[in-house]
């Protein structure tokens, strides 16, 4: 990427692009959106300057984007666009003004290949069932008999000719919409070019009004669900894993329902998430990759960097200590859930008319345990038999 042809690596921070402060991965964004400078000068947190020759990195390709790879064609994660429909782009703006308002762009990248795709908004159906929606998945605006699919991902061209590249170009066309209007609705299906006239209906969720069309935007609302940094930079989640630790809720909470059984939970998962995919970072305590990102402040500032070997220490003996706890509470015998579930058994059963209590209270236990283990051999290999 250019970062990284420029020197700068993983974990560094990036405080000031050309002469504009930077404190967070928003205002970097809102920076390389609206610049089409080819060469930027970036100051890191250590006071280093460097100078970075833009090229347009592929960063994400969305799951159902029209440009995902398959075979040799379409895009793939760190490939670098050139050009787009034959005008050289280097830049987010550039890549922006080269598409203009056109539905359908061809692409072509650093090793030389072009491929071809519908240029819209990747979105697909929410929420069909919703009672604000109508209570029956035929009342949904995007049905069925229009023509587009329930979940499966599609490509949002335009609404009512307004061309819609963006989640921003959807929520502008729907702006000044109300329930009870019709609209045309133009997208790419399968492959293939569909339009329909539907309905909108109230919006069902609480503060929002206007025309509802029942669809999210997947990706963050980037073209085609193609995303890219001209910088070829990625953001480290600093700020949701601080909250985490602080105990302030953020992700963690959000992604648990709010309560603090779930939050702990997240805790416990946080090293795995990024091990088995369901992140592109984990936090596996204070290393080189996240040290920038934390100032040392506080009665344990005269410390440096030996905070962080404080700091992990507490962390994991911590995380050790609640998987341990949380382990001993399973309902098998030697542990200590095995010893509770049996005495309260044993509680229940002894108020029963049977003679043999203990061969009810051992059959009862017994059942318990090889219930766990099939429903965690289920849940372990459920996916891959089910397919």
């Amino acid at each position: 990427s250019a970062a990284a042809e420029a020197g700068i690596d993983g974990g560094d921070r990036i405080v000031m692009v050309g002469d504009r402060e930077i404190t967070n991965g928003s205002e970097l964004d809102a920076y390389l959106a609206n610049s089409n400078e080819t060469e930027v000068t970036v100051t890191l947190g250590d006071g280093t300057e460097t100078t970075v020759e833009r090229s347009l990195l592929v960063t994400r390709v969305a799951g159902g984007s029209p440009f995902d790879r398959e075979g040799a064609a379409g895009l793939d994660v760190n490939d670098t666009i050139t050009a787009v429909n034959g005008t050289e782009v280097r830049t987010e703006r550039g890549f922006r003004e080269a598409v203009g308002n056109r539905t359908s762009v061809t692409i072509t990248t650093a090793d030389g290949d072009t491929t071809t795709g519908p240029m819209g908004v990747l979105v697909r159906a929410t929420a069909p069932d919703l009672p604000g929606i109508g209570g029956q998945p035929g009342d949904h605006p995007l049905n069925d008999s229009a023509g587009f699919p329930a979940r499966t991902p599609f490509t949002l061209l335009s609404i009512d000719g307004q061309i819609t590249h963006t989640a921003a170009d959807v929520t502008a066309a729907l702006e000044e919409r109300n329930p009870g209007e019709t609209v045309e609705v133009v997208a790419v299906v399968d492959g293939e070019r569909r339009s329909a006239t539907v309905t909108l209906v109230e919006d069902y969720r609480e503060n929002e009004s206007g025309g509802y069309l029942g669809i999210a935007p997947l990706s963050d609302g980037e073209y085609s669900g193609v995303g890219t940094s001209s910088l070829g930079v990625d953001y480290y989640p600093a700020a949701g894993f601080l909250s985490l630790l602080n105990g302030d809720g953020g992700v963690g909470v959000v992604a648990a329902g709010g309560s603090v059984l779930g939050l702990v939970l997240v805790v416990l998962l946080l090293p795995f998430i990024g091990a088995v995919g369901g992140g592109q970072y984990n936090f596996a305590g204070f290393v080189a990759a996240n040290r920038n990102f934390y100032e040392i402040t506080g009665p344990l500032e005269p410390l440096g960097g030996g905070v962080f070997l404080l700091a992990n220490l507490l962390f994991w003996t911590g995380w050790i200590n609640l998987n341990l706890a949380f382990f001993n509470c399973i309902p098998g015998y030697p542990l200590d859930g095995g010893r509770i579930l049996r005495a309260c058994v044993e509680a229940v059963v002894a108020r029963l008319p049977v003679e043999d209590k203990h061969t009810l209270t051992r059959a009862i236990t017994t059942s318990v345990g090889l219930a766990m283990l099939a429903s965690l051999l289920l849940v372990v290999f459920g996916p891959q038999l089910l397919n």
